[in-house]
């Protein structure tokens, strides 16, 4: 929750479900490509998305996990997932994870997922745990 102004404890299968029907549009238009992660019973486990419009050969990885779900595998499964399906796409060349500095976690599920870091840029700070730094 940290390093997203959204995210809060009482994130369920409506709001993921909400967060869904609105990405429906963006399926259609080919723009971004969102998927919810659930149990086997329905349990929000968290999302993920592939976002277009870093470049026209370029997807970005976008995810979350609910904190109870968190450390368990969850987001590196996710991520590579999301890396092979977007390479796998025609004229996408490469697919990046943008994360916060001192968002460790997230640093760890890049590597783990076979991502190399490239480089640092200026951010804006959108979330109370956002250093304004993030690591590509």
């Amino acid at each position: 929750m940290p390093f997203m102004a959204w995210a809060s404890a009482e994130h369920d299968l409506e709001a993921t479900t909400s967060y869904l029907v609105q990405s429906r549009s963006e399926w259609d238009s080919g723009e971004n490509f969102g998927y919810a992660m659930l149990t086997r019973r329905d349990d929000v486990v968290g999302a993920c998305t592939l976002v277009s419009g870093r470049g026209p050969d370029v997807f970005e990885i976008g995810y979350w996990v609910h904190s109870a779900y968190a450390g368990k595998g969850y987001a590196m499964v996710a991520v590579s997932a999301l890396a092979e399906a977007g390479l796998g796409q025609p004229g996408i060349d490469r697919v990046e994870i943008r994360h916060d500095v001192d968002n460790r976690a997230s640093g760890r599920v890049a590597a783990k997922a076979g991502s190399h870091e490239v480089g640092s840029l200026k951010a804006s700070k959108m979330a109370p745990g956002d250093s304004g730094t993030h690591l590509v």
